[in-house]
């Protein structure tokens, strides 16, 4: 992987994974299985050539490690909100944190501060937590 969009999450289902293995609840495959293993990830790396794909493919892993492990909380639904993201990134540098994105879990779509976040100078959590927000336009487009 090359690029992580999932940082936290991803570490967090590789935490449990590895956890159910020394718990005994999941066994590693053979050594001969877990290289065939690593060396299908790598071809499959090589054809990962947008932002997109490499987030479909870390949405993939980490959903193989969902099920491996029986966790109930399935992420799919987050690579969605990291390609919208990933696009406004890309549309322009200075106004994608402006932008307001969707729980995936609750439905409810964040509130957007009320002057753009390059003026704010600050991306400390007081600075988001405690300034005024627009409920009524949450793209500010």
């Amino acid at each position: 992987m090359t690029n992580q969009f999932y940082t936290f999450t991803l570490f967090m289902m590789q935490g449990l994974w590895s956890a159910h293995v020394v718990k005994g609840l999941l066994t590693v495959p053979s050594r001969e299985e877990c290289v065939a293993q690593i060396e299908e990830y790598l071809e499959q790396d090589k054809l990962l050539n947008t932002c997109h794909k490499m987030i479909d493919n870390q949405a993939q892993y980490m959903e193989r490690l969902r099920a491996d492990i029986g966790h109930q909380v399935c992420l799919s639904g987050s690579a969605t909100v990291l390609k919208r993201w990933d696009q406004d990134k890309r549309q322009d540098i200075l106004t994608y944190r402006d932008k307001a994105h969707e729980n995936i879990f609750t439905g409810v779509v964040s509130p957007v501060l009320t002057e753009p976040w390059v003026q704010l100078l600050d991306d400390s959590p007081g600075t988001y937590l405690g300034r005024e927000c627009v409920e009524d336009n949450p793209s500010r487009d």
